[in-house]
């Protein structure tokens, strides 16, 4: 079940995406899903809460498929845990700082103490939930920096907050300014990844019991990272994310900036 989706390439993609519905979802319904994806020099998103008795009522199959081209996308399947089934409350999130729209999806359930909210002063949630509030935590500590920051003073920013709210739950997440592809393990269920190399066949195909994506990369000439939730290509080396440390991908590849 690929809660979290995140792929990220030097090259623009030409993807078809797509949400099913199946007659199983192993005794719980999604309440939600989304995505983003980076194209250029701009983000464009799609996402919505689901009525999912309504829909299972209806025997739709196929919830949504679209096609487009980017670098970067992230996707996220919601079951939510904390705050209504509403829109506001769907990831991926987006927000703006230093010239950058940045966008995040969180997998898991974190107990937010009055002292974590309250750090907050600049950036505040709209909606209800822990993952929201979470995002906007991390990029209170980015701003606080008071610059734009090189990828590595960024990326610690990023490892130092993001361990401190592991603290308090689950804190998986995927958070992207369109260019580099951060990701964070804290021992919740899992997460994985796996860098893919050229020449490839015509097609690479990804899919679990609710998403089915297929990248069309017979003309594409650079690694392509793709981080998920549970591994969703077979015959792929897929390597466990460590437990607390933040996982950055640009250019299609890891880099170690913390």
């Amino acid at each position: 079940m690929a809660q979290l989706l995140g792929i990220n390439s030097q090259e623009e993609l030409n993807v078809s995406f797509s949400f099913r519905m199946t007659s199983s979802f192993d005794g719980k319904a999604p309440d939600g899903w989304g995505y983003a994806f980076y194209r250029g020099t701009e983000w464009q998103s799609f996402k919505e809460s689901l009525d999912m008795d309504k829909i299972l009522r209806l025997d739709v199959t196929t919830m949504s498929s679209h096609e487009f081209l980017c670098k970067t996308l992230m996707s996220h399947m919601r079951y939510a845990t904390l705050g209504e089934v509403t829109y506001d409350n769907t990831h991926p999130f987006d927000r703006d700082l230093f010239d950058s729209r940045w966008f995040f999806a969180h997998h898991g359930h974190l107990r937010l103490y009055r002292h974590i909210v309250d750090s907050i002063e600049y950036f505040k949630p709209i909606g209800d939930t822990d993952s929201e509030v979470a995002f906007c935590v991390i990029l209170e500590a980015i701003r606080k920096l008071g610059k734009l920051p090189s990828d590595q003073e960024l990326a610690k920013s990023i490892n130092n907050t993001a361990k401190e709210l592991a603290k308090q739950g689950g804190m998986n997440f995927l958070l992207s300014d369109g260019e580099v592809m951060h990701a964070f393990y804290s021992r919740y269920k899992s997460m994985y990844y796996t860098t893919l190399h050229p020449p490839f066949e015509e097609k690479i195909i990804a899919e679990s019991d609710q998403l089915k994506i297929v990248l069309n990369v017979q003309d594409v000439q650079s690694p392509i990272s793709i981080i998920t939730t549970d591994p969703i290509i077979a015959e792929c080396d897929w390597k466990e994310f460590e437990i607390g440390i933040l996982y950055s991908f640009k250019n299609g590849k890891r880099i170690k900036f913390v």
